[in-house]
């Protein structure tokens, strides 16, 4: 339900993924949601999952700051390819 974008982490000096909550769905059962989430990736750590560095709200917008990993959008890999059988999914390799 947030939305991605890359972006630079000012006082870390490095680059992150920030997920927002856009404002025009942040109803109080969106918010709960994210800070549920937000509360959720800060408790894991496994080398799988990337690591959440930073969280809070800026200018109204509740947001998640994440390790940035480089790779493929599997977003517009989808888009491009529609369905993606299943072995290949399996065949996507995670690289740290």
């Amino acid at each position: 339900m947030g939305e991605v974008y890359r972006a630079e982490h000012i006082k870390l000096k490095k680059t992150v993924a920030i997920k927002l909550l856009p404002l025009y769905v942040a109803n109080a059962n969106a918010v709960e949601r994210f800070e549920r989430e937000i509360q959720a990736a800060g408790k894991l750590s496994h080398p799988a999952i990337i690591n959440s560095t930073d969280a809070g709200v800026d200018l109204g917008y509740q947001y998640l700051a994440m390790e940035f990993i480089e790779g493929v959008d599997l977003g517009r890999l989808h888009r491009r390819i529609r369905e993606i059988p299943f072995a290949d999914v399996c065949d996507i390799k995670w690289k740290h």
